[in-house]
């Protein structure tokens, strides 16, 4: 049996792709041609659920639940070599931070980033000074 998920047309946030793309630097995203060198380049892609290219299409599908909640926002390094890479210079670097703000505003954030990010609000640093 296929352990594949069928979404129904009205579970799709038709403007998900616009909050991205409205956003300076994000631009990016409709130009996606799903060609793959994103992914196959990318230094943690086996370790995510979600390659590069398939957060991208993701994205542009209106499958915000799943991009939001998947660990591929938060596995990623940001190292750049996506977005030097890609033939049509999406900034998938740029969108993954704008995605992590995305989940950090719905909730989205994994229980290991947690304890950091409280650590910065409540003292400005990572590592709080004694």
């Amino acid at each position: 049996m296929s352990d594949k998920v069928v979404k129904q047309a009205k579970d799709l946030d038709k403007n998900f792709r616009y909050e991205i793309s409205e956003k300076v630097g994000a631009k990016s995203l409709l130009k996606c041609i799903q060609c793959g060198v994103c992914s196959s380049g990318c230094t943690v892609t086996e370790y995510v659920d979600l390659q590069p290219h398939r957060v991208v299409a993701s994205c542009l599908l209106g499958l915000r639940e799943e991009v939001l909640s998947s660990n591929a926002i938060w596995t990623c390094s940001l190292c750049h070599r996506c977005t030097e890479r890609c033939p049509k210079n999406v900034d998938y670097s740029f969108i993954l931070a704008l995605l992590r703000n995305m989940a950090v505003k719905e909730g989205n954030v994994p229980i290991e980033y947690s304890a950091t990010i409280n650590t910065i609000y409540n003292n400005g640093f990572v590592i709080p000074y004694t």
